[in-house]
């Protein structure tokens, strides 16, 4: 076998085991969809002035598979419409979200629950 070649038969071998490893591991993958995701909508919250909100807001998302929001309830209200208003825009502002290429995988992140602690995460100050 010539030197070319082997390099060749090489990388595709270290990558076949690569795709391998980590289709192996779909909670790691599912966790590092959501931090991703969590993070995208944080970055787009923008709340009103004077906005408190008292409690966790938990939202049902349901993706469709070019990563688009299908449709979006609220099952639990933070206590504040506003601040309940303004994570619903920044989850619309963030998308598309990149779900993975494994079907199975793409699947499972297509109907989600999410929960926004309003205490634990930053709100964003508000601009008069």
């Amino acid at each position: 076998m010539n030197a070319r070649r082997f390099i060749r038969s090489f990388l595709f071998a270290l990558a076949l085991s690569s795709t391998l490893t980590h289709a192996a591991d779909p909670e790691a993958d599912r966790q590092q969809f959501l931090t991703r995701m969590r993070a995208a909508i944080v970055k787009n919250i923008s709340t009103p002035c004077g906005v408190k909100p008292k409690q966790r807001i938990e939202l049902k998302v349901i993706l469709q598979d070019n990563g688009y929001v299908k449709a979006m309830a609220l099952v639990q209200s933070s206590g504040a419409a506003e601040f309940d208003a303004a994570i619903m825009v920044a989850i619309a502002g963030a998308q598309p979200f990149s779900l993975p290429r494994e079907p199975a995988a793409r699947k499972n992140l297509q109907n989600l629950n999410f929960k926004f602690d309003a205490f634990s995460m930053p709100i964003p100050e508000c601009k008069k």
